[in-house]
């Protein structure tokens, strides 16, 4: 399933007409990227250079590497509210986003934090 959704990624990108392309991986094994070709990742550098597009994968890990791709590591923190157990209650989350690779170099690695309120 994990190669065919790359191919579908792959076929949309070259389509073109899409500000952002996002494939969920999430929750997908492993062992499932490791089947696919190292070509693979180049390939979709590729389809997507010169074009006013972005394309996102998300997943639990690292998957692929590309000669222009980023990887972002997301952590989060939830932020409650209230003195007490009674009053406690979730006050949101604090999402932090961290440069973990980057082929191209970044003068300084910059790292975000997105409070998200409930």
């Amino acid at each position: 399933a994990v190669t065919q959704a790359v191919r579908a990624l792959d076929l949309i990108l070259r389509a073109g007409g899409f500000g952002v392309v996002v494939l969920d991986v999430a929750g997908a094994p492993a062992r499932a990227f490791q089947t696919l070709a190292p070509a693979t990742w180049l390939r979709l550098a590729h389809a997507i250079a010169g074009q006013p597009s972005s394309a996102l994968l998300v997943g639990d890990a690292p998957m692929g590497r590309s000669a222009r791709g980023v990887s972002v590591r997301l952590t989060s923190a939830r932020c409650w509210t209230g003195a007490s157990p009674q009053s406690r209650r979730l006050a949101g989350l604090d999402i932090r986003a961290h440069i973990e690779q980057a082929q191209r170099p970044i003068a300084a690695k910059p790292g975000w934090t997105l409070r998200a309120a409930v």
